[in-house]
């Protein structure tokens, strides 16, 4: 069975257990003791991200619209690739649309950097990538997408709500003229617009009957 061990550095915020409070120096003397300035600093120089590719599959498939929202088939290391490809597309894109002071175009030149080879390797069942800044750009990618998601659907919700609440505006109208026994106006109430108006059944009746006279 393969494990991949997993280590928890538990760091005091103060020696008296006291809520929302820390002692800066007690922390950094825990941090320092710890070896934990090193290990980042390892951890930089290495790969600082890394994962299975089902798992980015999973959270980032959103970026791409080959594996999303239709089903992807393929293995997931390719469904790695393809969102990788797409995220490094929308970087590109979004480096070059935005003006100077734009922080997205920060933003896009760390996904573009995914379509470089030295900072972005696809290992046997995982997927590495250099710099921390790049993960944080892929998420604030994947929430906005997320986002102009949920726009259409709330904007679909709303216009279907809209349409059922009209239906039911004009079946009420509906009711109270035939209440009052204004037949002829109860069947026009729901009648749609051509050009001007609809041809009226009644003078077209009227027509007929004195045709056949």
């Amino acid at each position: 069975m393969i494990c991949e061990p997993h280590y928890v550095r538990c760091i005091k915020s103060n020696e008296d257990k006291k809520a929302l409070t820390c002692d800066d120096a007690r922390v950094e003397h825990q941090c320092k003791y710890l070896g934990l300035p090193e290990n980042v600093r390892v951890r930089r120089a290495g790969f600082a991200y890394r994962t299975e590719y089902h798992r980015f599959l999973e959270r980032f498939k959103t970026l791409s619209p080959k594996t999303y929202p239709a089903e992807w088939t393929g293995t997931d290391k390719d469904g790695a690739r393809e969102i990788v490809k797409a995220a490094a597309k929308l970087g590109k894109d979004s480096k070059t649309g935005q003006g100077e002071g734009d922080p997205r175009g920060g933003e896009g030149a760390l996904l573009a950097s995914l379509a470089d080879a030295s900072d972005t390797q696809f290992g046997r069942t995982k997927l590495f990538v250099k710099k921390p800044e790049v993960y944080f750009a892929l998420e604030k990618a994947r929430e906005r997408k997320l986002a102009s998601y949920a726009s259409v659907i709330s904007r679909a919700w709303r216009k279907a709500k809209d349409a059922e609440e009209a239906v039911a505006a004009a079946k009420d109208v509906a009711r109270r003229y035939r209440s009052m026994g204004k037949r002829r106006r109860a069947s026009s109430v729901d009648r749609p617009y051509v050009g001007d108006y609809l041809r009226d059944d009644d003078d077209d009746d009227e027509r007929t009957r004195g045709a056949r006279r």
